[in-house]
């Protein structure tokens, strides 16, 4: 199915496509998606039950977009974490609620700390102990880096755009090209890219999940104010508390699972002329099974329809995962308004 020039637009609108960047990107032949594993015709027919057959063609170009870009490098990155440090573990608490206690002065200046070991214990007012320990443990926290945090949309996008990481942006071509080798052909690349010829494959490949699979994996330092510790103990505590439901691998799925949402309430909203938010718009049980749908066919998720030992069915993942999840407002603040571009282009074009 050919999409018209109306689909293309209100697709780009919900996914923060460029229109002229969209198109650009050449339709792969059916065989690519079966190659790198899609059951093409059971895409389709879920596409068709859910009444997105409109957007076909491009949901499936989406599909491979999102397979390329599902891998990570395999070649650590200096930026790039071990797992274990931005641990949100026991310890992580238990400092920052340590630390919060030693800077928060409201309370006055009659602070004491007590030293307990078996029956003794012993405690200390003595300013000049307090300033040593508490310098002591925000050291420690530095170390641990707990004050790090992934660096925001923003950044990254300037990161890339600016070509701040060469490195970075050449490893990253190459390992697309090594999982996509048509896109290889299509540009007649025969050795790897280095950093004197990827400009022009970079321009074709760049976009809003190239930013973000840069800002899940730099990280950025924070100055242990406060306000950031607060912030801090506020994002690690419910980990601990959250219902059982949805546990997305990270943001990136609650990025597609929301633009997803969009695109299945964008023709409600563009009918809604008074509707000022497109959130506004209420997801129905059908629309919460399509995002289940196509994120399991991403395979970001498990199935839910078939998953065994569950109660949890696939609307009710998708409606907790939405719920429990917020990304960054950065990614859908201006999606959001190109939405609201799209819908009155869209009503003038039809007067």
């Amino acid at each position: 199915m050919i999409s018209s020039d109306e689909t293309i637009a209100k697709f780009c609108a919900c996914f923060g496509f460029s229109m002229p960047d969209f198109q650009r990107r050449k339709k792969q032949d059916e065989n690519i998606y079966i190659e790198m594993g899609l059951n093409v015709p059971a895409f389709i027919k879920m596409l068709i039950k859910n009444d997105m057959e409109e957007y076909t063609e491009l949901l499936l170009l989406y599909w491979h977009m999102q397979t390329i870009y599902s891998t990570k490098l395999s070649k650590p990155n200096i930026q790039t974490l071990d797992s274990t440090i931005m641990t949100s573990s026991e310890y992580c608490v238990d400092l920052t609620k340590t630390l919060i206690f030693l800077l928060d002065e409201k309370e006055g200046k009659n602070t004491s700390i007590t030293f307990q070991k078996s029956r003794n214990s012993i405690t200390t007012r003595e300013k000049y102990t307090f300033e040593i320990i508490k310098k002591a443990l925000i050291n420690e926290y530095k170390i641990r880096n707990f004050n790090l945090t992934n660096i925001t949309f923003e950044e990254a996008k300037d990161e890339l755009l600016f070509k701040f990481d060469v490195e970075w942006i050449v490893d990253n071509i190459n390992e697309i090209l090594s999982l996509n080798p048509q896109i290889k052909s299509e540009f007649e690349i025969e050795d790897e890219i280095t950093e004197s010829n990827y400009h022009e494959i970079f321009d074709y490949l760049y976009d809003d999940y190239m930013v973000e699979k840069y800002a899940d994996e730099h990280y950025t330092a924070q100055d242990i104010t406060l306000e950031f510790l607060n912030n801090k103990l506020e994002a690690l505590i419910p980990q601990t508390k959250k219902k059982v439901g949805a546990k997305p691998k990270n943001s990136h799925i609650a990025v597609i699972a929301k633009r997803l949402s969009y695109l299945k309430r964008i023709d409600r909203f563009i009918e809604n002329k008074n509707a000022i938010d497109i959130d506004i718009i209420k997801l129905t049980n059908k629309d919460y099974r399509f995002i289940h749908d196509f994120l399991a066919f991403l395979n970001l998720i498990e199935d839910y329809s078939i998953k065994e030992n569950t109660t949890t069915t696939p609307e009710k993942y998708i409606y907790t995962l939405l719920k429990q999840t917020t990304p960054d407002e950065l990614k859908y603040s201006n999606v959001k308004s190109r939405i609201i571009e799209t819908r009155n282009k869209l009503h003038e074009q039809s007067m």
